[in-house]
């Protein structure tokens, strides 16, 4: 979060404790005077006319910045203000993030535990054949992870045919071993 700076609108006084935090001003005329163009690209990527990563590359492709790309990143430096302080504002944000973030890393390792045999490098030269290898690859994790529900799923199903006083306490428990041994 060091890296990241918070963008303020005129009128912030930057003598404040947080100016360390305090990145440029934001340009609002700029985004004023490109406001009309602006809704017409957000409602042209919006239909379907045009896609973003074509307008990204257009806009980039032009020799000197370009107003619109300007007033875009003036918006963007908006948005990611506001979403820095709900970062830290939230720790329930935090927590869904790091969530996350584990479950892709999880899912990595798995893969290079499945992929051991080539040490989870593609060598292959075509790009027909690294696709080919990489399907190959997904059909795996995901057999395994059928295979690791379905296992789940009787345990669950043992589970429920115990009486109703214990099968709560013991789902609870099912779920916290599953949990602490990342096996969902």
């Amino acid at each position: 979060m060091s890296s990241k700076k918070l963008h303020v609108f005129e009128g912030v006084d930057s003598d404040s404790p947080l100016s360390p935090l305090l990145g440029e001003k934001i340009n609002v005329k700029l985004i004023q005077d490109c406001w009309d163009d602006i809704l017409r690209l957000a409602t042209s990527i919006s239909k379907g006319t045009v896609t973003a990563s074509l307008m990204m590359r257009k806009l980039a492709s032009y020799p000197r910045q370009n107003k619109l790309a300007t007033a875009l990143r003036e918006l963007g430096r908006i948005e990611r203000t506001l979403f820095t302080l709900d970062w830290l504002q939230s720790p329930k944000l935090r927590r869904k993030a790091t969530n996350e973030l584990n479950k892709g890393e999880l899912k990595h390792s798995l893969a290079r535990a499945i992929f051991f045999h080539r040490l989870g490098e593609i060598r292959d030269r075509s790009f027909e054949d690294q696709s080919l290898r990489a399907s190959g690859l997904n059909c795996d994790l995901n057999h395994f992870c059928a295979k690791k529900l379905n296992h789940t799923l009787t345990r669950v199903n043992v589970i429920q045919g115990y009486s109703s006083d214990n099968k709560h306490k013991i789902l609870y428990h099912f779920i916290a071993v599953c949990r602490k041994n990342k096996s969902y």
